[in-house]
């Protein structure tokens, strides 16, 4: 009996210092690419993101990002584009354990894009606004994870993003 109590407490240490340790790895400076489906008045979109982050505890991170559109849509004669997006982002995690964690995310986004059709001059728009959104990050070796993501970029604009993250 008392062998088994010393394993147990032995492997309950070791996982406690396995998750520590992990955790501390992951505290620090990190950039990442994301591949988004955009959603605008109905039409599915697809982008390119990039980020630049700054995890400063297992709960708080900054980060940076920047996006451009990959392709259009159209809809009732109408072609959506976005040209391009960037922001400034706080997110409160939330880890579950050593591989998975959850947050929030919200900070300040502008978008640009156009509507046009075939008969009619471009239409560009620019919207900037509070953007909100959720997501998880599944953490598959000490300096990289893999994150699913949706953020309500802009007024018209969300995208559900799926991305790769490396810690430096």
């Amino acid at each position: 009996m008392k062998s088994a109590l010393k394993v147990a407490v032995f492997a309950v240490g070791l996982s406690t210092f396995a998750a520590t340790t992990l955790a501390q790895a992951q505290i620090g400076p990190y950039g990442g690419v994301m591949i988004s489906r955009a959603e605008i008045d109905h039409t599915d979109l697809t982008s390119l993101g990039y980020k630049l982050g700054f995890q400063a505890s297992q709960n708080l991170a900054l980060e940076a990002r920047l996006g451009t559109g990959l392709t259009d849509d159209s809809i009732n004669g109408l072609t959506y584009e976005i040209d391009n997006y960037v922001g400034a982002y706080a997110k409160l995690l939330m880890p579950f354990n050593p591989q998975f964690s959850a947050y929030i995310i919200g900070g300040y986004s502008r978008a640009e894009g156009k509507i046009y059709n075939r008969v009619s001059p471009v239409h560009t728009w620019s919207e900037h606004d509070f953007s909100a959104g959720l997501g998880v990050d599944l953490h598959l070796a000490p300096n990289l994870s893999a994150s699913m993501e949706w953020i309500n970029l802009v007024d018209e604009v969300d995208l559900m993003s799926f991305g790769v993250n490396f810690s430096f």
